[in-house]
């Protein structure tokens, strides 16, 4: 029924977004590859101010529909957005397009998605779905027989070392859950990926005649695990299935994932069956291993699926691989692996209403709530022949793991990495606390809107972000030298993330990653800067979600450097614990100081805008439109009291 709700209000929503007569603009663009050449596409540019309802849902990757009439003859075209921009929506035809001659384009949402996540409840009604769903310890007492592996092999050293990895490896390749699923909790940096990457090895080595299942929420995170995967097992067992829309983004894809997949020669085909099955390994993403149900697979194929990064998924769109494929009429008959950390960011769902039902929680949150996966409160245990929590963080310097640890996980996790990663910014000149890697440097800014849009971005804050990456890029850190490619900028605003974009390309700073938290969600940098935007307002907006704070400051390894405005970010609780964090770590800052002796050389923007009243409300009636300036002004001296000012 929710999976339905969401189907009516995208298709409405879409309905919306039709326009007739539009005026098209067509442009070349240049494509930077990852080998470093370089693609020139063609694409058409539909501008903002066109449509009359603001086109929130449309995103990268989804169906236009062209009409075009010449000569009396009416003819459809197809195409693919290519990504959304403030000024427009640019997207890509496979044909040159007659632009003064379109009548009509039209956005559709991916129907098939939904077909599969139905065809999925369908499956899973044919079994007995309460032992996968809403598994009891009575359930276990039906696993099927089988000898116990107890001696190991370690592919990776490092596991040997690890008591929570190797219980976590030895329990899912003796299926000790079977037939509930085995949940692998995994905190940010705690070796996730590379636990799974052994249980995959060691399933290879000591079942020879067991196949797998390998899926993940996206099409990044499934190239991710299969370069790995294609490190511990021959590359001729290991099969990725593409789906057809990922031909749009096959040059940016490793060679070697390609060279095992079904656009080996960067045009999609359709898998043959022998590609399923002479492959010990099927990689894909979750909503198109539906397609193996499709397809009538041989039965009981797959004796283990692994679900990465399900933290991250519907609960509806984790069943897709499961149903008719780890069951088979009543039958289940696959060991099922949930992997990921329910307290990092989840599903991502437009409509308000369903944001407040379990259409919003992952399969993973839902069922880690259930008795069998619970912590015993008495012991502070989890019950390993179900679930079992990493705990030891090779990632981030202990100063920056400290807060995330307590507030997230009860303090469960140890700061494991090497000295070597996340050291060597200590005694930075910049740092406040020169033992601690952290700055939270407050500056007040103005929230500003482009005309057609809705997000927000701050122009005080990105001449402040510019600053902190001038000093780092041209004079290094203790004498060490910093690339481009080591540091990550982080917005929750889209605005945001696009006007950065812009100032470092200004710079030729091409290679540094600016994105979202979403974004970042599974990977990691030496550098983070955080941009948090919101300036003057009593609402925070994004920033109040828990999740995307967390999976924001444990991304870096040796520096962490957050940009905000001190005093708003206090209205909120978990940024109010932060915000006194950093000053507990003597790592709080607040000035103009390193603004005022680099804003000379830095470019402003001379767009239209929107900037906010201190209601802080998103609506257009408590906004007020202006011009903005050349120059403009940084830290004006504040009417209320500021925490932290000397």
């Amino acid at each position: 029924m929710l999976n339905r709700i969401e189907v009516e209000h995208l298709w409405c929503e879409y309905n919306s977004y039709l326009i007739e007569r539009p005026k098209l603009q067509r442009i070349k663009n240049v494509k930077k590859r990852k080998d470093g050449t370089h693609d020139v596409q063609i694409l058409y540019v539909l501008s903002m101010e066109q449509f009359e309802n603001r086109p929130m849902l449309i995103s990268e990757d989804q169906c236009v529909e062209v009409d075009v009439m010449k000569d009396n003859k009416l003819t459809h075209y197809m195409g693919t957005v290519e990504c959304v921009e403030p000024y427009g929506i640019l997207f890509l035809l496979d044909d040159t397009l007659p632009i003064e001659n379109v009548i009509k384009i039209r956005f559709s949402p991916n129907n098939s998605t939904f077909q599969l996540e139905q065809q999925a409840l369908d499956r899973l009604a044919e079994c007995q779905k309460e032992k996968i769903l809403f598994p009891t310890r009575g359930d276990s007492a039906q696993r099927e027989t089988m000898d116990e592996i107890t001696s190991f092999q370690w592919i990776d050293i490092g596991i040997s070392t690890n008591e929570e990895q190797m219980v976590a490896v030895r329990n899912i390749v003796n299926r000790t859950s079977f037939p509930a699923p085995y949940v692998l909790f995994g905190p940010p940096g705690t070796g996730k990926s590379s636990t799974l990457v052994e249980v995959i090895g060691q399933i290879y080595k000591l079942h020879p005649e067991a196949n797998m299942l390998v899926v993940a929420p996206s099409n990044f995170a499934a190239n991710e695990i299969t370069s790995r995967i294609l490190n511990v097992v021959p590359e001729k067992h290991v099969f990725r299935y593409f789906s057809r829309s990922s031909i749009r983004t096959v040059n940016d894809i490793d060679e070697n994932i390609l060279q095992i997949s079904n656009m080996a020669d960067k045009k999609y085909d359709l898998p043959y069956y022998q590609d399923i099955y002479l492959a010990r390994i099927v990689v894909t993403t979750l909503v198109t291993a539906g397609r193996l149900v499709q397809a009538n697979i041989r039965a009981k194929h797959f004796r283990y699926v692994i679900i990465d990064e399900c933290g991250s998924a519907k609960e509806i769109s984790s069943l897709v691989p499961i149903g008719g494929l780890a069951t088979c009429g009543d039958e289940i008959h696959a060991s099922i692996v949930l992997a990921g950390d329910p307290k990092q960011l989840g599903p991502v769902i437009q409509h308000n209403y369903l944001k407040q039902t379990n259409h919003n929680v992952s399969l993973l949150e839902r069922i880690m709530k259930l008795d069998l996966y619970e912590m015993n409160p008495t012991t502070k245990e989890y019950n390993n022949r179900y679930i079992t929590q990493l705990r030891d963080n090779f990632r981030s310097h202990s100063m920056l793991l400290n807060f995330p640890n307590k507030t997230f996980y009860a303090g469960q996790l140890r700061a494991k990495a090497s000295p070597e990663l996340t050291n060597w910014a200590l005694g930075w000149h910049r740092l406040p606390n020169p033992k601690c890697p952290l700055i939270f440097h407050s500056i007040f800014g103005n929230m500003q809107q482009h005309e057609n849009s809705t997000s927000l971005f701050n122009v005080v804050e990105g001449e402040l972000v510019l600053c902190y990456l001038a000093d780092i890029l041209h004079h290094g850190i203790n004498g060490r030298q910093v690339r481009q490619c080591d540091i990550g900028l982080i917005s929750p605003y889209a605005s945001q993330i696009l006007h950065l974009r812009t100032l470092c390309k200004a710079r030729g700073w091409e290679d540094i990653e600016i994105g979202s938290a979403e974004q970042y969600q599974g990977r990691e940098k030496a550098i983070i800067i955080m941009s948090t935007v919101r300036s003057r307002s009593k609402h925070l907006g994004f920033l109040t979600n828990a999740k995307r704070l967390n999976v924001t400051i444990t991304r870096a390894r040796a520096l962490m450097i957050i940009i905000g405005d001190g005093y708003t970010l206090l209205n909120d609780a978990n940024w109010k614990a932060l915000v006194n964090y950093c000053r507990q770590q003597k790592a709080y800052v607040y000035g103009k100081s390193l603004l005022s002796s680099a804003t000379p050389n830095l470019v402003h923007v001379k767009d239209d805008l929107i900037v906010h009243t201190d209601k802080g409300d998103d609506s257009p009636s408590n906004t007020v439109v202006c011009k903005s300036t050349s120059a403009v002004e940084v830290n004006p001296k504040p009417t209320r009291n500021v925490p932290g000012r000397n």
